[in-house]
Formats: structure tokens, C-alpha cells, sequence
């Protein structure tokens, strides 16, 4: 009986994690929020069991080299827990604006 070729070695498996730290812009908690000439782009991550945890959103973050920040929104309504992660690439949100239940963070690649 053949077996099948092992699947081939992807460059998103085999990368470490960044080596980074996050900050809150401005040292405040809240909703991450654009400055309204940036060049940023702002995606929510859908389809994703790791969106659904701060810590998960974070380590999306932390693997997408084009990733800049992250903002991750957990509360619980009448209806059931909500949940959301959003990733920035391209220009890091420089303020936040304050929000229950988001919060917003910024890579930083000095370690």
C-alpha cells in the first residue's frame, strides 16, 4: 500500500511567535479608534475559534507579521456572550475611545 507525500512544511506553521509586547494607545482602556487621515485597515476575524478569546485574538495578532494592532470586544447580553476580534494592518490606531467590554492593542516589535 502507498502512502500519501507529507503534507509540505507551510511558513505559518513553522514560524516562532513574535517576539513583541502590547501597549494600550494613550495608556487608556477602550475601543480602538483610526485617525481620521490613516491609512489603516481594519478587519474583523470571522470563522475563527481563536476570535472568540481575548488570548486568541491576540495570538492572531501575534502571528500575522502584517498585523499592527488588535482590538477584542467580550461581553455577555440578554441574549448569550458576544464576542469580537479585530485586526489592524497598516497604520496602529493612535487612540482609543472609551467602550465597555473592548479592548485595544498595539504591537510593538521592540521587545
Amino acid at each position: 500500500r502507498v502512502q500519501p507525500p507529507p503534507p509540505p512544511l507551510l511558513w505559518w506553521r513553522v514560524r516562532r511567535a513574535c517576539p513583541c509586547r502590547w501597549i494600550t494607545p494613550a495608556g487608556k482602556s477602550g475601543a480602538c479608534k483610526e485617525s481620521p487621515n490613516s491609512f489603516a485597515e481594519a478587519e474583523v476575524v470571522l470563522g475563527s475559534l481563536r476570535a472568540t478569546t481575548f488570548e486568541g485574538c491576540r495570538s492572531l495578532c501575534a502571528d500575522d507579521r502584517g498585523c499592527v494592532a488588535f482590538e477584542f470586544a467580550g461581553f455577555e447580553r440578554h441574549w448569550g456572550l458576544f464576542s469580537r476580534c479585530k485586526i489592524y494592518r497598516g497604520v496602529a490606531p493612535t487612540r482609543v475611545v472609551p467602550a465597555s467590554g473592548f479592548r485595544c492593542f498595539v504591537k510593538s516589535w521592540d521587545g
